[in-house]
């Protein structure tokens, strides 16, 4: 493990100014305005000069004897959920846990919620009228430097949260995984140089953001090692602690837009996981998230050139930009198992569709523009994995053009699914996607983060021809001996064979990525031995036993329609309060 002082650029100065201090970055302590500040156009302020060791002790004795006692624990496997907007006790269960909220939270304001019918299951995440934001007015924004690679014990990294005193050991765990892992399954990226490296720099300084980042590893640890209830229960108290954080800053009118998409973001891998995942949650989140970038017209700010706030940096635009798309892939999966959806549809109709394509390449410049000095090979990394991506954004663009259509009408007519059709397979004839389908041939059993990508990329090509012949069936071609049965099955013979290749890796990351895949495949699938493979290869537990129903439904030859296969994801959730759910 490196050390502190070898992660650093320069050795941390305790008089320098508080920007150069909060960034990590040596400061060359100039006044009025150092060189740090001055090269990026950032507020410099010094600070009063750093106390003695006898005014420290002073102090810390001062604060020891003015601090209230801790409020009691809960009785053992109570947990209170407050749906009815009672927020003394998520506070109370957590202080006693060792977490210690601001005084901003301990009076917070009455919060509506009353959502999704009879379900008071999610808070309101914002005021809905939604005006404080309309000016759109940004704090400064810091960017992340190279010593934020966080190659250090959490106990470093614990120290400098102010809203943490006494961590628990699930915390610690939380904190562990995510500085280790760091991508939840959902991209290849290096960790160290990764969009969730420096999102740690958002969580940091935003109470919200910090809550739901440690409720999604909870829930991704706790998921991982069979559910554990401790580790559940942590989550869950994080996940509410987090979303009231957020009521506050809402209700003070103070929400950044990258706090707001980055607490979605957290919120969506909190959700994700069968401990907390319901088809309620997932709807309301996508509908909050096309709410507000409706609201603010989010998506048209963004790539706007005359911007109302020009001083917005280039490396916020793009972070924001970036979990946006990620949303966007993620809600567009989401829908076509029957869930959430109005977000993708939002950005995929017909007047935001060419913003979402600016958007895309805008977050194409992320982590070039948020780390200050971003090392060379980590930009040919991403020049070489460019193509792959680009592959795996319009796939998705296709997959909500097939959920459009199909939310208007199930079985598409022949017109509507023969022009989509089309639209597929010209994409299919690209270049550039035609040798990323001959790069997924390859047998070679260590594929490196290229290979991983095109593999991604091609599977979920061929998922959304699985999807679109789904949703396009007919009464003709409902049993599986009919002739129109032969293309789709080349389609799920190459499907196999890819995600063979690919899972043979035995990468945990690029099996969370070939989940969707993998359920289309079996949805087709009649091999009986093909089946147990992506019966065991499918981890995602809601999926797996939704393909069980179907395997059985189908035993008689005949295709489910995309209907019934819907109404088969959804009956395990739809209308089930889970004791887990995080709010």
């Amino acid at each position: 493990m490196a050390s502190l002082a070898n992660m650093q650029v320069g050795k941390r100065s305790n008089t320098g100014c508080r920007t150069c201090r909060r960034r990590h970055v040596k400061c060359d302590e100039a006044r009025p305005t150092c060189h740090d500040c001055s090269r990026l156009k950032l507020k410099c302020e010094y600070g009063s000069p750093p106390l003695s060791k006898k005014q420290r002790k002073l102090r810390r004795d001062h604060a020891a004897r003015s601090q209230p006692p801790k409020a009691l624990a809960q009785a053992p496997g109570k947990t209170s959920r407050n749906v009815g907007g009672d927020l003394c006790g998520p506070l109370v269960s957590a202080q006693a846990a060792g977490w210690h909220a601001p005084e901003t939270l301990l009076e917070p304001p009455t919060l509506d919620m009353s959502v999704a019918g009879d379900f008071a299951m999610m808070p309101n995440l914002f005021p809905s009228s939604l005006g404080f934001f309309d000016s759109l007015s940004i704090g400064p924004f810091m960017p992340p430097s190279p010593a934020l690679d966080m190659h250090f014990d959490s106990a470093v990294l614990l120290a400098s949260l102010p809203t943490l005193t006494s961590p628990t050991i699930t915390e610690r765990e939380a904190l562990d995984y995510y500085h280790k892992e760091r991508n939840f399954g959902f991209g290849s990226k290096s960790p160290s140089w990764s969009t969730h490296a420096i999102l740690w720099e958002t969580a940091r300084m935003s109470p919200a953001v910090l809550h739901l980042l440690f409720a999604a590893s909870q829930s991704e640890i706790g998921w991982r090692s069979g559910s554990p209830t401790h580790m559940l229960e942590s989550a869950q108290n994080n996940c509410q602690l987090g979303s009231r954080f957020l009521d506050v800053e809402a209700a003070k009118g103070e929400v950044d837009p990258l706090v707001m998409f980055a607490s979605f973001w957290f919120l969506h891998l909190h959700y994700r996981r069968p401990s907390s995942r319901q088809h309620v949650l997932v709807c309301e989140l996508s509908h909050r998230m096309a709410e507000y970038i409706r609201a603010h017209k989010l998506h048209q700010v963004l790539i706007a050139t005359g911007n109302r706030n020009p001083d917005w940096p280039a490396a916020k635009k793009a972070l924001v930009a970036r979990l946006m798309v990620w949303l966007f892939w993620t809600d567009t999966r989401a829908r076509t198992l029957g869930d959430g959806g109005t977000m993708a549809k939002f950005l995929a109709d017909t007047e935001s569709q060419s913003a979402l394509g600016d958007l895309y390449e805008m977050s194409k410049e992320t982590l070039s523009l948020n780390w200050t000095q971003y090392p060379d090979d980590e930009l040919v990394d991403d020049i070489k994995n460019s193509q792959p991506l680009d592959m795996i954004h319009d796939t998705w663009v296709l997959v909500q053009r097939v959920n459009n259509a199909a939310d208007d009408m199930l079985p598409l007519s022949p017109e509507v699914g023969g022009e989509i059709l089309l639209d597929i397979d010209r994409f299919g004839r690209r270049s550039a996607v035609r040798t990323l389908m001959r790069l997924t041939q390859s047998a070679a059993v260590v594929r490196d983060r290229m290979m991983l990508n095109s593999d991604w990329a091609a599977a979920n090509y061929y998922a959304l021809r699985i999807y679109h012949f789904r949703c396009s069936l007919t009464a003709e071609d409902e049993s599986f001996s009919s002739s129109g049965s032969l293309e789709v099955a080349d389609t799920v013979e190459s499907l196999m064979m890819l995600l063979q290749r690919s899972l043979a890796n035995q990468d945990t990351g690029q099996s969370d990525r070939l989940q969707w895949p993998l359920f289309w495949a079996g949805v087709e699938t009649r091999d009986q031995f093909k089946q147990g493979f992506i019966l065991l290869e499918l981890k995602d537990q809601a999926l797996n036993a939704a393909l069980r129903e179907i395997f059985q439904g189908q035993q008689t030859g005949v295709r489910l329609a995309m209907a019934e296969i819907r109404q088969v994801l959804q009956a395990p959730c739809v209308g089930v309060l889970d004791a887990n759910v995080g709010i």
